[in-house]
């Protein structure tokens, strides 16, 4: 008899710990997610047609995306039609962070739009609360533009930091299109470092790559601090009116008004959806 209670009893034990590991994996956020093989170049346009029945929805976000590859470049889609989002991310910023051993750690990153992080309190102005509403209005909108001509290269080390101009972006490629409606979000990188390709992911097709996709925290404002309405607007793949080169800059999604940006509001959304991506390879 106690024989068999003492085996009863570890059974019990097993059970409780299998139930627990079960628990503590099914609350993991990292999602499994299979790459896409394109059999041509996914173009950074507002088109979709590349994207049909390719994305995931995450309910919690409200947003969708999806992961593609071909031999030499990833694609990275992610869209939602959730009320001002795209406001939000053009004034905060977003990072898409790539971990080429299949992790979540946060070794290479694509930061754009730069967003309010990417500047200091007095280059965005916010150092002087008595300053003219539309010349405040205006200088946010001269930033908005010209973040929307850069990006910036994260990783491998934890310092690294590059401000690229998006004319130089040598295969890097994006495009965004962000109103009150719809946000829609297009990232082309290489697969492979080389000469012609020095920013890029350090990985291969078929291999297994940890993605995250982050927006950015919110810039603090000081108390009395007010900017302007956000505007919706689209940014193209193809190059920039403007390059930036390796300088400042930074994303302001505002235009002319009293209230203050769609980015420091307190209906913010902040989101940090990670997955292990099987990439595809090229069926033989």
């Amino acid at each position: 008899m106690p024989a068999t209670k003492q085996s009863l009893n570890f059974s019990i034990i097993v059970f409780l710990f299998v139930l627990v590991i079960s628990s503590i994996n099914g609350c993991s956020s990292t999602q499994q997610l299979a790459s896409r093989w394109s059999e041509h170049p996914v173009l950074m346009d507002a088109n979709l047609g590349d994207w049909t029945d390719s994305t995931v929805f995450v309910e919690k976000e409200g947003v969708r995306y999806g992961i593609a590859n071909d031999g030499e470049y990833l694609y990275v889609c992610l869209l939602s039609s959730k009320a001002n989002l795209g406001r939000q991310i053009t004034f905060r910023g977003m990072t898409i962070w790539f971990d080429p051993n299949g992790g979540s750690k946060k070794t290479i990153g694509i930061r754009f739009p730069i967003g309010g992080m990417g500047m200091g309190r007095s280059e965005m102005g916010l150092q002087q609360p008595d300053q003219d509403p539309e010349q405040r209005g205006n200088r946010f909108e001269e930033m908005e533009r010209q973040s929307l001509n850069e990006f910036e290269y994260l990783g491998p080390g934890e310092n690294d930091r590059q401000r690229v101009s998006r004319l130089q972006g040598q295969g890097v490629e994006m495009h965004m299109t962000a109103t009150p409606e719809r946000f829609l979000y297009k990232l082309k990188i290489p697969l492979q470092y080389s000469s012609q390709h020095p920013y890029a992911v350090e990985t291969h097709a078929g291999a297994k790559v940890g993605i995250g996709i982050e927006s950015n925290t919110a810039p603090k404002m000081a108390e009395g601090e007010r900017g302007g309405e956000g505007r919706g607007e689209g940014t193209g793949g193809g190059p920039p009116g403007a390059g930036g080169g390796r300088s400042g800059g930074r994303s302001g999604g505002m235009g002319r008004g009293g209230q203050r940006p769609p980015g420091a509001t307190a209906a913010t959304v902040n989101f940090n959806i990670w997955s292990q991506v099987q990439l595809a390879e090229k069926a033989r």
